[in-house]
C-alpha cells in the first residue's frame, strides 16, 4: 500500500506476534489449564456503555462458537456415574412388578394389634383360646414397654434434647466460624484487587494517553507523507510541463 492510497484514520501500529504454530491459543480451544483470565472491574467501566457491552457480548457469544467443547460435553471429563441396577434388589423388584402390573399397594397388616376372641366355630377350642390369650399378653406387654419408654423419656428426654441442642449449637458456631473465615479471605483477596487496580489505573492511564499521543503522531507523519507526496506530484507534472527529463528522479522517489 502506497501513501497515496492509505486513508486518513489508518493507524500505523505493531501488529501481534502469531500464535505458536499456528493454533489459536488455548482458551480460544476451549481448554483453560494453565491460563490465567483476570478483569479490572474496579477501574474499567467502558462495560457499562450499552454499545461497549454489544460489541463485547458479540465478542464472547463469537469466541463461543469458535470453541470446541459443546454444552452437551462440558460433563464429559468427569468420571461416569456407577452402574446401579435396582431390580436386583428382592423387595425393590416384587414392588417394580407390582407397579408394572397395575396392582394396588399392600395394606399394613394391623391384625397382630386387635384383641379379637375365637371365631364362633371356634369358641369351644381350647388351642383357640389359648392363641387368643397369648396375643393379648403380648399386646400387654407391648404397652407396658411403651409406658415404661414415656417415663423414661419424661425422667430423662429433656436433659437428652438439651444435649443435643448443644451439640447443635457448637456445631452451628463452628460453621459459623469457617463462614466468617471464609468472607474475611475473600473481602481481603477483594480489597488487594481493588488497591493493586487502583494503583495501575494511574500506570494505564499514562500509557493510554501516551498511545493516543503517538497514534496522533503517527496520523500527522502520515498527512504531512500525503501533502509531500502531492507536492512532488506537483512538482513532476510542473517539470514536464516545462520539458524537464526527470524520469530517473521520479524512478529514485
Amino acid at each position: 500500500m502506497t501513501a497515496a492510497t492509505r486513508r486518513k484514520d489508518d493507524v500505523l501500529m505493531l501488529e501481534a506476534a502469531a500464535a505458536s504454530g499456528g493454533r489459536d491459543p488455548r482458551w480460544r480451544s476451549g481448554s483453560f489449564d494453565d491460563y490465567s483470565m483476570d478483569a479490572l472491574p474496579y477501574i474499567d467501566h467502558d462495560y457499562s456503555h450499552p454499545q461497549v457491552k454489544a460489541e463485547v457480548d458479540k465478542l464472547i457469544e463469537d469466541e463461543m462458537k469458535r470453541s470446541t467443547k459443546r454444552p452437551a460435553s462440558f460433563l464429559a471429563d468427569l468420571p461416569p456415574l456407577p452402574a446401579v441396577d435396582l431390580e436386583e434388589c428382592p423387595m425393590l423388584s416384587k414392588e417394580f412388578e407390582r407397579v408394572r402390573l397395575g396392582k394396588p399397594p399392600l395394606t399394613m397388616d394391623m391384625s397382630r394389634y386387635a384383641l379379637d376372641p375365637p371365631h364362633l366355630n371356634r369358641r369351644y377350642d381350647v388351642n383357640a383360646w389359648k392363641h387368643a390369650l397369648h396375643n393379648a399378653e403380648s399386646q400387654l406387654q407391648h404397652q407396658t414397654i411403651r409406658v415404661e419408654n414415656l417415663e423414661l423419656m419424661l425422667k430423662y428426654g429433656a436433659n437428652a434434647w438439651k444435649v443435643h441442642n448443644q451439640h447443635l449449637e457448637a456445631f452451628h458456631s463452628r460453621l459459623q466460624a469457617i463462614t466468617r473465615d471464609y468472607a474475611h479471605s475473600i473481602e481481603s483477596i477483594n480489597r488487594e484487587r481493588k488497591l493493586n487496580q487502583q494503583a495501575a489505573a494511574a500506570e494505564l492511564g499514562r500509557l493510554e494517553v501516551q498511545w493516543k499521543e503517538l497514534s496522533q503522531k503517527n496520523l500527522d507523519i502520515e498527512s504531512a507523507c500525503l501533502e509531500l507526496a502531492v507536492s512532488v506530484q506537483k512538482l513532476h507534472q510542473e517539470a514536464l510541463e516545462k520539458g524537464a527529463n526527470c524520469d530517473s528522479q521520479t524512478q529514485t522517489l
